[in-house]
């Protein structure tokens, strides 16, 4: 009987182990009448991109099965985030929209994000501090997208990592500056633009802070701000030729021209 005993809690005690591993799925789903207690599978979807991250095992993806609001999320692994075919936002008041930092992983700096097919929006009685905010992460994409009303940034870069930020297909709209870069440290952080717009930036369409911050930018409208680039400190902005600047302010001389 002891015996038995003893085999049964050896088991129980694996089985609750294992739980959490077996709990993180390759694929998510999160749907507006889910619940954040279910497994997030697509027969039981979790009501909240945050519900889903904790679920979704690295390199994994979260979908949106219906449209919905699935409220502000903070990303600390390799992981997509896809609400392509349907209609998935993010409403974050007084909040950052996206925050993508993995200093807590194992490994710190490597984990690489896409963003696609997303409405994040700061719009509310106190407006949204950052869209999407990379504080720690080796790539992130954000493709297909809509980032707007946001009192400092649409994307915010000042990762403590080697980071670089594509924005492909995007529309960034009434944030205070459209794309920011500002390393926390010697660290490069790099932004490439191609086939977006960037308009109604109250104080510009992209800003780079310091040597370590690199940009670069294709086929990308920026319209309606007091100034289209801003480049401070060193920062390089490398242009493809086949841009639209049409600020309401003059723009040139900048402090780094066009290369």
């Amino acid at each position: 009987m002891k015996k038995l005993f003893v085999t049964v809690l050896a088991a129980m005690v694996a089985l609750f182990v294992a739980s959490p591993a077996m709990a993180q799925a390759t694929r998510t789903w999160v749907s507006g009448v889910g619940d954040d207690a279910n497994p997030c599978s697509r027969t039981a979807p979790c009501k909240t991109f945050a519900g889903a991250e904790s679920k979704t095992a690295t390199g994994g993806e979260i979908d949106c099965l219906d449209p919905g609001g699935f409220g502000a999320v903070t990303i600390v692994k390799s992981l997509t985030i896809d609400c392509t075919g349907t209609f998935g936002s993010i409403l974050a008041s007084a909040v950052v929209g996206v925050n993508v930092n993995d200093s807590s992983s194992p490994n710190p700096g490597t984990a690489k994000v896409v963003l696609r097919g997303l409405s994040i929006n700061g719009a509310g009685s106190v407006s949204g501090i950052i869209g999407v905010r990379v504080s720690s992460a080796r790539d992130v994409l954000i493709t297909d997208s809509f980032i707007g009303n946001f009192s400092t940034a649409g994307v915010s870069v000042n990762a403590t990592s080697q980071a670089r930020v594509t924005i492909d297909h995007a529309t960034l709209y009434a944030n205070a500056i459209g794309i920011q870069v500002s390393p926390a440290s010697t660290f490069s952080n790099s932004v490439k633009v191609s086939n977006s717009t960037i308009a109604v930036s109250s104080t510009s369409g992209i800003s780079l802070v310091g040597s370590a911050a690199k940009g670069y930018i294709e086929n990308t409208v920026i319209t309606g701000t007091p100034k289209a680039l801003d480049l401070q400190s060193g920062a390089v902005m490398n242009s493809y030729g086949n841009n639209v600047l049409d600020a309401t302010a003059t723009d040139a001389p900048t402090p780094t021209p066009l290369q």
